[in-house]
């Protein structure tokens, strides 16, 4: 994951032109089928256009496989 991250990011302009930087913390969930959704941003974003680029990035993750309980995705 953390490759495809590096790989895949487009540190946004305007943040790195106003010197903004940190962490973003990102909430998903993973669906039976392996998909992607319910995805936001959690805690204090530094700023919005991070929080925008970390949602893009995971809208690009390739599907995951799903985990399993009592036999069932």
């Amino acid at each position: 994951m953390m490759k495809f991250i590096t790989n895949k990011v487009q540190y946004p302009e305007v943040a790195r032109d106003s010197g903004f930087q940190g962490k973003v913390f990102v909430q998903f969930l993973v669906e039976k089928d392996g998909r992607i959704s319910e995805i936001k941003t959690i805690g204090k974003v530094p700023h919005r256009s991070l929080g925008e680029e970390a949602i893009r990035l995971v809208k690009q993750f390739p599907n995951f496989s799903p985990g399993m309980q009592a036999g069932k995705p």
